[in-house]
């Protein structure tokens, strides 16, 4: 555990409004460590960081007591730390950012941050297909013993994770929340099973920090450093996940996507970064093969590369700091276990991030560099709200039944009750006339449609017919799949299948396949 006024120093310095993380580096490699920035004048702080950044650092000295007597309550808990910038637990995967955050919270096993990662990141609305992909690719893959990064999100996030821990393997989630504080709500469970299975959670923001819509793009750029590789498995045009993967390209990551229908506006942003440059992969194995990862129980030859990214640190750092073991792959935290505070290796992390960007700006392979950014102006995140994501709420009809896969558009005459009574050709005269979308919940819908939903038949063929539709989503699938995700008995939904038929909403494949017409 750090000592109380070294912590004090560590959140004042990590925490402070207006002092961003480049600000504290720039600090760090000024003065060598938080304390002494602690008692500079004003003065000697504005020579580094100007004016603004250091009377924010010395107004927030008096205020960081309750912050400090939080994160020493939290860190005593099972399973958690509070890492520095420079401290021998910090991954060192995070110095190919330009600014890497100064301190880090980890609910978890430390371990976990250091091993081979692939991050698996999609939309939070994905269709079943692509749910099913996402939980697949992560089981597979773990199995292999790959890191299985995401951000906890609804979602393929969520499957991500899931299917990491199903197979038995290592997951981290990396949140734009306060470490207390897990998002959404409804993956609290998701959280601990990660933490019990010798995963981690791991954030940059201090405790009680609320999950802000302008937190994620950042946390977007620790996802992106922590692995090898990104793979995109399900994106809209403008989503946050090819934020993710454009700042992965630009840090010399691999690029992964899965293609898919051309009908789904969930596959269009997998589809651009596949024109862009990035790798499609159809199965998990194109991952390994391209992240040349060595099977499991296979060791590495001499002189290949350190096992984990701690003793990669430690082999960058050989030069300047002295030799420190580092902690079990699998080890977590103990309660009241020490910590060794950090001592001179922060200046000398400082260098190793200096010679990390430099190699990584003059090493990219040209597959990487032929990726061209993407969105670059664009901050909406994988969590934002739902009413933010237009391109994937607009492009779904609100009833396939009645407005079919494709768009047409509805008009109608308003007319009075005086002229539909009387017969008249003015109740054929429109008194108003209206051209509303297909997906509008204002407009009339036809006569057959009304009619059968007065009854409680109706409503339930309705719903069996649309939750069927939504199940097959843009690919084929059997109707095997189809009874697991709709939940419906066979014969029920070998009749609303045929009915879907008939009306040629769909079609059957052979195989026993079936697929949107």
């Amino acid at each position: 555990m750090l000592a109380a006024d070294e912590l004090a120093a560590w959140l004042t310095l990590a925490h402070t409004p207006r002092v961003p993380a480049s600000a504290a580096l720039a600090l760090l490699a000024a003065f060598g460590s938080p304390r002494p920035i602690m008692t500079e004048t004003a003065a000697g702080l504005e020579q580094v960081v100007g004016a603004v950044a250091a009377q924010a650092l010395l107004q927030s000295r008096d205020t960081v007591a309750p912050r400090v007597e939080a994160a020493l309550a939290w860190a005593a808990g099972n399973a958690r730390l509070i890492v520095p910038f420079g401290h021998p637990a910090y991954p060192p995967a995070l110095l190919t950012l330009y600014d890497p955050p100064p301190l880090l919270y980890v609910h978890g096993a430390i371990g976990a941050l250091h091993q081979p990662a692939l991050a698996i990141v999609g939309s939070r609305n994905p269709t079943p297909q692509g749910n099913d992909n996402a939980r697949l690719f992560a089981q597979a893959l773990a199995a292999q013993g790959v890191c299985i990064v995401s951000g906890l999100a609804l979602g393929i996030d969520g499957a991500a994770h899931r299917g990491a821990l199903d197979s038995g393997g290592v997951t981290v989630a990396i949140t734009g929340s306060g470490a207390d504080v897990i998002y959404p709500q409804r993956h609290a469970d998701l959280a601990a099973k990660i933490v019990e299975r010798g995963g981690a959670i791991l954030t940059e923001w201090p405790l009680g920090a609320a999950p802000l819509r302008q937190h994620f793009p950042q946390r977007n750029r620790l996802i992106a450093a922590m692995v090898r590789g990104v793979l995109v498995v399900e994106a809209a045009p403008y989503s946050g996940s090819l934020i993710t993967a454009r700042l992965a390209n630009d840090i010399g990551r691999d690029v992964f996507a899965i293609p898919g229908s051309i009908h789904s506006p969930m596959s269009r942003g997998c589809h651009r970064l596949i024109k862009d440059g990035a790798k499609l992969v159809e199965t998990p194995h194109d991952v390994l093969t391209e992240l040349r990862l060595p099977e499991p129980g296979v060791e590495a030859a001499p002189g290949a590369a350190p096992a984990s990214a701690q003793a990669a640190t430690l082999t960058v750092c050989a030069n300047h700091a002295p030799a420190v073991r580092p902690p079990e792959p699998a080890a977590t935290h103990r309660p009241g276990a020490a910590i060794p505070a950090p001592n001179a290796a922060t200046t000398h992390m400082l260098d190793a991030l200096t010679a990390h960007r430099r190699d990584t700006s003059t090493a990219q392979p040209a597959e990487r560099a032929a990726i061209r950014p993407i969105h670059a102006g664009t901050t909406q995140s994988a969590d934002a709200p739902a009413a933010d994501w237009v391109d994937a709420a607009a492009a779904r009809p609100t009833d396939p039944l009645v407005t079919g896969h494709h768009a047409r558009r509805w008009r109608y005459r308003t007319v009075t009750p005086g002229d539909a009574r009387r017969g008249t050709a003015a109740a054929r005269a429109p008194t108003r006339r209206r051209t509303i979308g297909p997906w509008s919940s204002a407009r009339r819908r036809p006569t057959y449609v009304a009619a059968a939903r007065n009854t409680q038949a109706g409503h339930a063929a309705d719903a069996a017919r649309r939750a069927t539709l939504e199940a097959i989503g843009h690919d084929p699938v059997t109707l095997e799949t189809l009874v697991q995700r709709t939940h419906l008995d066979c014969a029920t939904l070998q009749a609303v299948l045929l009915e879907l038929e008939l009306s040629g909403t769909i079609v059957a494949l052979p195989g026993g396949r079936f697929q949107r017409a």
